[in-house]
Parts: structure tokens; sequence; C-alpha cells
């Protein structure tokens, strides 16, 4: 048995996940099967044999699991791995290296197998002797989805193993005799006379179609099996691939599958193939239709047969078909190549490009070809044709079962670190967010934006969030006020009992709170006042410039909620404030926070909403992130401290914040809280 280079699909990718949607948008499929292609075809420009494969053990912790497997020479190893860890597809697909030997053998342990289904081209075989394998017409859409959700059904009833092999071997074309055969058939066609008939027709179209594509691409050997443990689902499974990974057209062709079953001849030698990393040999058993067609016309001369008027058409008609044409030269074209270094080892059997790849057809001498010679044809294909069989999986619009997503890794922080790293970055006017995807830090202002909602559910880190917030406005402004309305009155009355020498002012009740707004509101009369008195002022900054001690106010509601289940006055009074201050707050250094855990429509109002400039939102409903983002995307978020960032409609990403440190589980002087005593020096 031999050992191949084997990768595993470790997870499945999360294709709602915002780094593939920034770089693939929300219909990301097409872009993701091209991406697939690109990267194959770089790999298939060496020899390589590659075998992609799905496993479906319901028994497994893991039930499904995809494999891509490599049969290549031990020098080109490294620029394999190389060529893989350093893709574009690896950022996506996590496909790690199997080291293990036990492993090896255990994907390659095929002893459950009780029956195979060999898929090959849809042929046309006609009575009067035509022959023509279609190439596979590519599903662009075709994401395996289906498939794989039919391997679950069919686990729940019947559990059973499955394997799916897609298997591609470069093809030398040097000495093919399907070559001679094409140009042989073309050229009796082309001096017969004929009556029309539309069988005919397809074959020659088709074997011109053959002409242009396999002059001027690299080809492949292929299989296409499905392995399974007993032959119940042998009808159905391979009917749904080859529906799901051609076009409709193709579907409607005729089509016979091989299958063979333990003790049938053939069984053995297709095992041995899939075991081993190679194609099934050429001489396996036809389709019982192909046979009959094989013994009553494949011994028969090209020539002859395609000549022969009296017995392909009828007698008596002067039409002909027209001339044929040689097909047009397209310009050679390089396909991408693997990262190297140094020359690449050149091989005489690795299947070139341009119009050297195979003999120009139109040359060739045509010889005593037989209509079997035109047989492997039914085995070749270029990797566009085969190019929706060798895909991985695209889970789009949602993820299959049987296989875990991929929990993607956020850059993170304490609150402490990111202090220690990027406290520079804080000033009077600027706070940091956190660390955007990428590791970014990111900042807001409250000169720019005054106001501010944040949401989330319990245990998503919106109260952490806004500690975050209140230690970095306090270390750059600690002699401003902060009025917190805590209904809650779980964090901010323990926080302001540990900074005491800090004007943070709390209420717990409802009825507290209408007392906290005429303080807030006498804040802001004493700040006209002033930029009234002094000439030329405008705006906060203006009277800090003269030399006025007067500071930013912070305004926290925390829990939104309480006030829409409070009286109708106080509902009414926060909200045209909030209407106030955003038209005069920036000027008077007046801002507001605005929190709540369910931020849907019965507790913030379109009109609440539209004075918030911006929105930090963790988790919440999807109902709550349509209301306050107009997007659903934050039912996704799963990790706590995780939020995004909305400042418009074309303003938004994800974002990182930092951890704040539990007071009630560290002292408070040997938490960042302890360095505002810096602050007040």
């Amino acid at each position: 048995m031999i050992m191949p280079i084997a990768f595993q699909l470790t997870h499945q990718p999360d294709f709602k996940s915002l780094a593939i949607k920034d770089r693939y948008g929300n219909s990301p499929l097409q872009k993701i099967a091209a991406l697939q292609q690109e990267f194959f075809q770089s790999l298939l420009r060496d020899s390589f044999t590659l075998s992609l494969r799905y496993l479906y053990d319901p028994h497994a912790p893991q039930q499904l699991q995809i494999f891509l497997l490599f049969h290549t020479p031990e020098q080109l190893k490294l620029r394999l791995t190389s060529a893989l860890q350093t893709s574009e597809f690896q950022q996506i697909y996590s496909f790690q290296e199997i080291n293990n030997h036990q492993q090896l053998q255990t994907i390659q342990n095929l002893d459950w197998v009780e029956a195979i289904v060999e898929i090959t081209k849809a042929e046309t075989i006609s009575d009067k002797g035509y022959y023509l394998p279609h190439p596979f017409a590519p599903n662009p859409d075709h994401s395996m989805v289906e498939l794989c959700e039919q391997f679950a059904r069919i686990g729940n009833f019947s559990p059973e193993k499955f394997l799916l092999e897609i298997t591609l071997q470069p093809y030398p074309t040097q000495t093919a005799p399907w070559k001679n055969a094409l140009d042989t058939l073309l050229s009796a066609h082309t001096k017969a006379n004929s009556s029309p008939d539309a069988t005919l027709e397809t074959v020659i179209k088709g074997i011109r179609d053959y002409q242009t594509r396999y002059s001027h691409a690299p080809l492949f050997t292929y299989s296409l099996k499905l392995l399974a443990e007993s032959d119940r689902h042998l009808s159905t499974l391979p009917t749904l691939w080859l529906q799901n990974a051609t076009t409709s057209e193709y579907n409607h062709l005729p089509h016979s599958f091989l299958t063979i079953k333990r003790g049938d001849p053939a069984f053995q030698t297709s095992l041995d193939s899939t075991q081993n990393l190679q194609i099934s040999p050429e001489n396996s058993p036809l389709p019982p239709a192909l046979q009959d067609w094989q013994q009553q016309f494949g011994n028969r001369n090209i020539s002859q047969l395609f000549g022969a008027k009296s017995y392909l058409w009828s007698e008596g008609t002067t039409k002909r078909v027209p001339n044929y044409t040689p097909p047009p030269q397209p310009p050679s074209q390089k396909l991408p190549q693997l990262p190297t270094q140094g020359d690449r080892p050149t091989s005489s059997n690795i299947t070139s490009t341009g119009s050297q790849a195979l003999t120009k057809f139109s040359n060739t001498q045509p010889s005593a070809a037989k209509m079997q010679d035109l047989l492997p044809l039914r085995h070749l294909t270029t990797l566009e044709e085969i190019s929706s069989f060798l895909r991985v999986i695209i889970p789009t619009p949602h993820p299959v079962p049987g296989m875990a997503i991929a929990q993607p890794t956020y850059p993170t922080m304490t609150a402490e670190e990111m202090f220690n790293k990027y406290h520079h970055l804080i000033t009077p006017d600027t706070y940091i967010v956190g660390l955007g995807n990428n590791g970014n830090v990111i900042t807001s202002s409250w000169e720019e934006i005054p106001h501010r909602l944040i949401a989330g559910q319990p245990g998503f880190g919106k109260t952490n969030f806004i500690q975050w917030i209140v230690f970095q406005f306090l270390y750059k402004n600690p002699e401003a006020k902060i009025y917190v309305m805590d209904f809650k009155a779980v964090d901010f009355p323990d926080l302001k009992s540990f900074l005491p020498n800090f004007s943070l002012e709390v209420v717990t009740e409802v009825e507290e709170a209408l007392t906290m707004i005429e303080a807030i509101d006498l804040e802001e009369e004493n700040r006209i006042k002033l930029i009234q008195e002094n000439k030329g002022a405008r705006r906060l900054a203006d009277l800090q410039s003269k030399g006025i001690p007067i500071y930013r106010l912070l305004w926290i509601i925390d829990e939104a909620a309480d006030i829409a289940d409070a009286s109708y006055d106080l509902a009414e009074n926060i909200e045209k404030r909030l209407k106030k201050y955003a038209r005069k707050g920036r000027s008077f250094g007046i801002n507001m926070i605005y929190a709540a855990q369910t931020p849907d429509s019965s507790v913030i109002s379109k009109q609440v909403t539209e004075q918030l400039g911006e929105k930090t939102v963790f988790k919440v409903s999807y109902g709550a992130s349509m209301n306050v983002l107009e997007i659903g995307d934050a039912e996704n978020i799963n990790k706590k401290g995780r939020a995004i960032l909305h400042r418009s409609v074309n303003d938004w990403f994800y974002v990182n914040t930092p951890l704040m440190p539990d007071l009630s589980k560290q002292p408070f002087d040997k938490t960042i809280w302890a360095k505002l005593s810096q602050a007040t020096l």
C-alpha cells in the first residue's frame, strides 16, 4: 500500500464570518469555486496525483471528514506543502498535514467497502456505430452541501459509511491513439455524402469540441467513485452527485454507472486503485450497452465505417457536410506555478500546454484507426471540465451537518495589556475601543461623536466595555463628572466606593433619575453661561484654552429597559434631553452612553437611536440587531468582548474589546484601576 502525503480539513469554514464577507461578498460561492480551481490548477502544474476524498462515518466523533491526498516524487513534497500552507485557499480551508503513520493507515483502510460505483462521462451510443463520450459540463454553483446533507439524512435511519473519491493524474498525450482516431473520423466524415442525421451531427460536433478543448489544455485521467458499506443507496447518491455537479442540460444526456460488488472480478482491482492512489485501469469492465457496442463496432476501421455511405447514410443524397476546418490555435497559456527556489525539475511525462500540448490534428496522417480507439476519451478530462467534482465543500448559505465549524481566532488583549501598549492614544477627547480583526487599534472621539449606544446580552461584554470607557475617561479627565443611572445596582455602586476621589454620581432607583437629570441640566446651563460670558468662545475647547477649569461630562444610562418600564415622564424627559444634547452637547462637552441588554423597538425608539451616532453592539437577538443596526449580524456573535462598531450604514465593522478585571475576584489596588491614582497626582 502506497503511503501518500495527506491533509485533513479540520473544520468547515464559516461563511457568515465578516472576514469572508469582506473579501468575497455576501454570495461567495462562485468566487470560492474559482479560487479552488485556480489553487488545484497551480498544484497540478507538476507531476502530482491528487485525490480529494469525502468520508462519511456516522459512528465517528466528526462524521464528515475531508482529505486531500497526494502521490508525488519526494523532491516535490516540500514545495507541495509550502504551496498549500501559503495559498489563499488555505486561509479559508484549514487543511492540516497528517504525519501520524497509524492515522494514514486508518484513512486507507477500506476493508469495510462492499460496493463501488464508478462514474464516467455521459455517452452517446448508436446502433449505427456512432460513439461519443460527452465532456462534463461543470455547474459553477455546485457546493457539495446537498450531497453531504444527504449523507447525514441516510445516517439518521441507516447508519453506514461512504467514501467519495475524486482523483486526477496527469496524462501524457504524446502517443495517444485517440488523437488519430478523432482526425480520421472527421476526415472520413467530410468525404461522405450524408442525409440529415441529428445523432451524427451531435457526434461530429462533440468530436470537434474535443479537438478544440484537448489540443490546448493539460489533460488528466480521472476517477469518480462512491464506495459504500452496502449497495442500498448506490442508485440515488451517484445520481444526486452528478445532478449537482453538472448542468441541467448535461443531466439530460444518457448516463450509465458501473456498479461493482465485493466478489465481482473487477472489485478488488478498483478497490486497490483507490487504496494506492491510482486511476482504475482503462481495461476495467464497461457498462453493458458499451460492451455491446464494443463487440459490434470496436474493431471496425473508422475510415471504412464513416466512409460507407450505404451503411451509415441513405443512398442518393447529394448533400454534403461542410469540409472540416482545423480549429484555431489559441495563444499558449501559462498556468500559475508553485512557489519555488531555483529551477523547477522537468519531466517528459508532465502535460504540456499551448500549441505543443497535442500534435496539430490537421497534420496527423490517418492510419488504420479503429472505433475502440475513441474509448480512452471517456477516462480523460481537463481541470475546467471536472472542476465542479473537484470541489471542497462551500457551506453556504448554511453549514453542513457532521463537521465542526471553524471558530476564527481574533486578536485579544486584557485592558491592562492594551493600556500598557497604547495608552499614548488616550486623550481627553479620545478613547480606545479595542482591536480590529487585523489587530489594528480602533479609537473613538467624544468630540466627533458625542453620544453612543452600547448593547448586548448578559455575559457578552457590555458592562465590561462601559467600565473600560469609564476608566479611560477618568484617566484623562480626572476632574470630570460622570453621572450613572445603574438600575441593576450591581456594577457602579461598588465602583463608586473604590473611587472616592472622583466625581462619580450613581443612582439605582428610577425615582432618583429625574433628580439626576435636573443636575445635568444645571451643568448645561452653567456651560451656556460661560460661553456667553467669554467672547469668542463657541465650545468646550475654547473655554479650556482660556484657562477656565471645565471638563467633559459623561452621562451613562444602564439599563434602558428600566426606563421604558418606568413612568412616561421619565422616558419623555430622557428622550427630550437626548435630542437637545444631540444638537448642543458637542459644543458643551456633554456626552451620553445609552446601554441596553435587548435594544428592540419596545426599549429604544427610533427617535432615540437616531441621536446616537455610534453603536457598539455585542451579541443580541436578530430583531434587536436589525432595530439598531439595520443588519442582523450581531445575532451571530458568540465570543465575549466581540462586538459590531456601527457608525453608519456603510461604516461598520467588528471590534474586539479588552477584558477589564473582575473586582469581586481581584484586589482593586492590584488591577488597572489603580493606575487612576496617577491621574490625580
